[in-house]
């Protein structure tokens, strides 16, 4: 099986390059993203409700104008103004401009099988046995090319193919087998009269190789696999009017996809705050900290003289003259690749393809293909199944099930990652900087342009955060997963007599109760991470089932008619049932009960 994909996005709309000059770069090539806000009425300022707003709907296409004024936000001067702009539509000729991604990929998967049955011993032995090898192959471009002139994405780029190695490579064989022994005659004729039992062995290992998944720097996992062994016994007496399978099973499945955080920050909360830095709120003593300049080097970036005069002491978010804003763009266009990624995790930046276009301007990261997470799910149990027949018209079943599942290894591919970012995370006096003469760390390093989306916070929140309670949910139990579940049937049919034709049956379905969610806790750092030890727990459920069923034959018999009347779900609750609950132990989510269902069906067998 072979599939290939290529895929472009392209922005409808963008604003010329003049917009780079109010952002801080006017070295930039590419063409800012298109945001306006189109009014449906008038104006609402003065009102107390939206009563009486006759708002219309849309009526025409709301198309940008290919010039006009706006409101923006300059970064050199930290005010709103207002500016002339031109706008770029998707309908002009050089499309070049407007795509801002682009994917091409290729995946192939190869399966080879082989399947042996055989029945020695008269049939009292049969065994089965599987082979299976699986190859997949993903071969992934990386990113798009961009155009020569103006730094976007180039999704035609003759340049751009895919690589002779592929980026993901899974390969497995796998064995499963089984054996089912009848008891032979030699052992049947020393057991009761009408016994028999049979006993069953299965072992079986199975992977999905065009599953497979990578780790944060692009390095792939093997792919999800399987193994389960159980064994069953069945027993059957009285020729079978009482018959009991008991079979207890373990599984594990390794590698199974487990992300726990949005995959798009490792490589974008860094190259956001190197964006970031060269903010104009950023103070100078910050930026040379970054690139590991001292007073004394030639590349040393100086103070502004604001930071520095004494009448400005008090003033909180000293601003920068417009020559030092000059020098300072000229300054950052000087710094190498090298100089940028000085304290950056070099694997992060090589796998996740840090890029700067060369007149300088916005770093931007491409995350390789298929990340995630991956954990290990250890499921095991018991099953029971037992039929009796006290008459041949009359028939009782019932199952039962006991399951419990664990995650392991929870969080742990991630590890390495944290070990190696979290000091660029956390540098600092670990207080959240408000204002320029408070910087002191990466931590406080803001991204767009003001304080409160910064690094120290935001790549904690994106990753650190969800990274500890994953390793809080190591060994916890799967929610969702109920531990015993219990179901009896009951069915009679009446054969003589004046009720003859008829059937009439019930059904019980038990289920135990379910882990809905965690509390939470502090751990030994002080951060809040969930409680895998006391669950939450929803409350169990029980259902009944029931049915009345006639059948006779008509025209001469040569049809056989039958009329049931089936009604599931009797006595139901009418009760919300939680599904999830929140950290303080309230329902997060719920599920409507399963309202009685009557179902009345008519069939005819010739």
């Amino acid at each position: 099986q072979s599939v290939e994909n290529f895929s472009r996005s392209i922005s409808g709309y963008s604003y010329g390059l003049e917009l780079n000059a109010y952002a801080n770069n006017p070295n930039t090539t590419t063409y800012p993203g298109y945001a306006g806000i189109h009014y449906l009425g008038s104006s609402l300022a003065g009102a107390t409700s939206a009563a009486n707003a006759h708002i219309s709907g849309i009526t025409a296409v709301h198309t940008p104008a290919a010039s006009g004024t706006a409101l923006l936000f300059d970064s050199r001067i930290n005010q709103w103004v207002y500016a002339p702009v031109t706008t770029l539509s998707a309908g002009e000729r050089d499309l070049s401009k407007l795509y801002n991604g682009a994917s091409k990929n290729s995946n192939k998967t190869k399966s080879q099988s082989f399947v042996w049955q055989s029945y020695l011993f008269s049939d009292k032995l049969v065994g089965l046995v599987g082979w299976r090898h699986d190859e997949f192959a993903l071969r992934d471009a990386g990113p798009a090319r961009q155009a020569s002139l103006t730094g976007e994405t180039d999704p035609y780029n003759p340049l751009w193919v895919l690589p002779a190695t592929p980026t993901i490579f899974a390969e497995d064989e796998t064995l499963s087998w089984s054996a089912v022994l009848h008891a032979p005659q030699f052992v049947k004729r020393v057991l009761p009269r009408g016994t028999d039992f049979t006993l069953a062995y299965n072992e079986s290992r199975n992977f999905r190789p065009n599953s497979a998944l990578a780790d944060v720097y692009g390095r792939p996992f093997s792919p999800p696999a399987g193994q389960t062994k159980d064994l069953g016994v069945t027993i059957s007496v009285l020729d079978q009017k009482l018959t009991l399978r008991v079979n207890r099973y373990r599984t594990t499945q390794s590698n199974d996809a487990s992300t726990f955080y949005n995959t798009f920050w490792p490589g974008n909360d860094t190259v956001r705050a190197m964006n970031g830095l060269r903010g104009t709120q950023v103070n100078e003593s910050l930026i040379n900290k970054w690139f590991g300049f001292t007073p004394g080097d030639s590349r040393y970036l100086s103070p502004r003289a604001s930071l520095t005069d004494p009448a400005q002491a008090n003033n909180l978010n000293p601003v920068l003259t417009p020559a030092e804003t000059t020098a300072r763009n000229l300054w950052f266009t000087q710094r190498t690749a090298a100089e940028w990624l000085r304290p950056v995790d070099p694997v992060l930046a090589q796998t996740w393809a840090f890029t700067q276009p060369v007149a300088g301007g916005n770093w931007t990261a491409t995350r390789p293909p298929n990340v995630g997470n991956v954990a290990d799910t250890v499921s095991e149990g018991w099953e029971f199944e037992g039929t009796l027949n006290p008459a041949k018209n009359w028939r009782i079943s019932f199952n039962a099930a006991m399951q419990e599942a664990k995650k392991t290894n929870v969080g742990a591919d991630f590890a390495d990652f944290v070990k190696k970012n979290l000091p660029l995370w956390t540098d600092g006096d670990g207080i959240q900087a408000t204002n320029t003469r408070a910087m002191n760390g990466f931590e406080d390093i803001p991204y767009f342009g003001g304080f409160g989306s910064q690094l120290g916070v935001l790549a904690i929140n994106n990753m650190y955060v969800p990274y500890l309670n994953a390793l809080a949910a190591d060994g916890s139990p799967v929610q969702e997963l109920r531990r015993w579940r219990f179901n009896v049937v009951n069915n009679y049919d009446f054969r003589s007599g004046p009720l003859k034709g008829f059937s009439v049956g019930g059904a019980v379905r038990w289920q135990d109760k379910v882990a809905t969610g965690f509390p939470v806790k502090k751990n030994a750092i002080g951060v809040w991470v969930y409680d895998v030890t006391r669950p939450y727990y929803g409350s169990d459920e029980i259902n009944y089932d029931a049915w009345l069923r006639y059948s006779r034959k008509i025209l001469k018999d040569r049809i056989k008619w039958s009329v049931q009347l089936n009604v599931r779900d009797l006595f139901g609750p009418g009760e919300l049932i939680a599904v999830t609950s929140q950290p303080n132990g309230q329902t997060a989510s719920a599920r409507i009960p399963q309202p009685d269902k009557w179902t009345l069906t008519n069939s005819f067998e010739f």
